[in-house]
């Protein structure tokens, strides 16, 4: 079956799902109700993310069978018991908020199902430095970084938009890096999710008609954290170096870094929510949804042509694009820090 064609299925039954989910969260009340740490001002629908894993699930069922190539009792399986995992905690999770140990501990279960499948973090090969093996280490890192991003790429879902769209812009640029080195498990899932993403973004757009709440962006950061793992382990032809996602999901990554490293220090609970990332702080600074959102698409498409870049590279300018990048979003965070305290002397 062509690939093309499950991207479509997978854009149109996210469309009639997410149709359907803000028909329905009027009926029930699936209302994300404004608090003193919102972003919005009106009851909007939530738990729109269903229509991306409902897509997403189709789609990979549509593939497996038009494609002996999938083993559905091999690294799919896992794949899908780990994201089916995430998904229902994402559900009970916007229905009553579970406890961050809870919460934690299942997505560790949801890594383990990776790991179970074989996904792992070996290595990292950093340009001009060399080879970075983990050893006997590989396992707890390998967790370590699902959880992060599952973690990370909910806390970036704070306005209208955002990390929607820039799950789109990272899977379109996974699919064509997939596509050009000949790894066909990436471009598949990349395909999937993206056109998934695509059909609940119509909605999710500024301003937002619903919301896809901790069940759409915790699943969004399972499967980008996996098909991380996927084309870093792979061998040549097929290999995607683990730096290629992370440099796509660098604004993403770089925000929640700082701004929990800056939490830690200051021994508050990190944990909890909060209105410190830089998208909120830029709204603080009188900034709308939709420009914040789309300054963020641009740097994302900024970073996928970098990404495109990196992966041509040899070691003499691969290194310089990382460097490069490190100290424009340390400048921006900067940029973003000073004009938010001349604000507030003012």
């Amino acid at each position: 079956m062509n690939f093309l064609f499950l991207s479509a299925v997978c854009f149109l039954v996210s469309l009639g799902v997410g149709f359907f989910m803000i028909k329905a969260a009027f009926r029930l009340n699936l209302l994300d109700i404004p608090g003193v740490r919102s972003s919005h001002r009106t009851p909007t629908p939530t738990m729109g993310g269903v229509a991306i894993v409902v897509a997403f699930f189709l789609g990979t069922i549509l593939a497996r069978f038009s494609s002996a190539h999938w083993d559905a009792l091999g690294w799919l399986g896992w794949l899908a018991a780990g994201a089916g995992l995430v998904a229902v905690v994402g559900i009970i999770d916007d229905f009553q908020r579970l406890p961050v140990l809870l919460r934690l501990f299942l997505y560790g279960v949801a890594a383990g199902m990776g790991v179970a499948g074989g996904i792992r973090l070996r290595v990292i090969d950093i340009p001009l430095l060399g080879m970075i093996k983990f050893g006997i280490f590989e396992i707890p890192i390998t967790v370590l970084w699902i959880l992060a991003v599952v973690s990370f790429y909910n806390f970036m879902d704070g306005i209208d938009g955002l990390a929607a769209g820039v799950g789109v812009i990272v899977t379109a640029f996974l699919a064509y890096i997939a596509w050009e080195v000949g790894n066909s498990d990436i471009l598949i899932l990349s395909l999937l999710l993206g056109s998934s993403c695509l059909g609940f973004a119509c909605y999710n757009f500024p301003p937002a008609k619903i919301f896809m709440g901790d069940v759409g962006s915790t699943f969004m950061g399972y499967i980008l954290a996996v098909v991380a793992l996927m084309g870093n382990q792979s061998k040549e032809p097929g290999h995607i170096p683990f730096l290629v996602p992370v440099l796509l999901l660098g604004t993403f990554l770089f925000d929640t870094t700082v701004t929990l490293g800056r939490r830690i220090l200051r021994r508050e609970k990190w944990y909890l929510s909060h209105r410190e990332h830089y998208y909120q702080k830029m709204t603080n600074l009188g900034f709308s949804h939709l420009q914040i959102t789309i300054g963020e698409y641009s740097l994302t498409f900024l970073l996928g042509l970098s990404a495109l870049l990196y992966i041509r590279a040899d070691q003499m300018l691969a290194f310089p694009i990382l460097v490069v990048w490190l100290i424009l979003l340390a400048s921006l965070i900067k940029l973003i820090t000073s004009l938010e305290k001349r604000t507030t002397r003012d």
